[in-house]
């Protein structure tokens, strides 16, 4: 089980475990500055990769707790070279935006998998609440910075993501985003 909390450095709940969109986010989003370390959780092998989503992943598989597996996404970069064994607390890469993050805030997608695949995603928090007692029993519901840049508008508009896009030097999306 999680010994180690999974970034080494400050951070904020921007998305929890649960429905997002008309879907189901599998993971929970911890916002933290750009190239923040993230750790190994716990021992085991860790495996490093790309895919169309998570951009720069990691797959750390248990050596103690098999199948149990956890994912970190969006990574800016590896540390080490993959597979590796890795220890509790061992550097496995650093906070990014790759992937379907890119143009939003820097964040590591973290997944815990019980079965090892992707398919039996649970919720997090309460591991990483286990390892951190001080953090919330729940974390806030979509507690994503986006409101905090428009003021705290419901839906933003396209125009107004373009005029901050454009402000920053970021790509537009091309659809209306639903914050809350």
């Amino acid at each position: 089980m999680l010994s180690v909390f999974p970034v080494a450095a400050k951070f904020t709940v921007c998305s929890p475990y649960g429905p997002r969109g008309g879907s189901i986010h599998r993971g929970i989003d911890l916002c933290a500055a750009t190239d923040s370390p993230l750790l190994a959780v716990e021992a085991g092998t860790a495996n490093a990769g790309t895919d169309p989503k998570g951009g720069n992943v990691i797959v750390l598989r248990s050596s103690t707790d098999a199948p149990l597996a956890y994912y970190y996404a969006h990574l800016s970069a590896y540390e080490g070279t993959f597979p590796r064994a890795v220890a509790a607390g061992d550097t496995v890469g650093y906070v990014g935006t790759t992937g379907n993050a890119a143009g939003g805030p820097a964040h590591v997608h973290f997944e815990c998998w019980p079965t090892g695949v992707y398919t039996s995603a649970v919720d997090p928090w309460p591991l990483l609440r286990a390892i951190d007692p001080s953090l919330p029993a729940r974390p806030a519901a979509h507690a994503s910075p986006w409101p905090a840049l428009f003021g705290g508008a419901a839906i933003v508009s396209l125009a107004v993501l373009a005029a901050h896009f454009v402000m920053v030097g970021q790509n537009v999306p091309r659809r209306r985003l639903r914050v809350a």
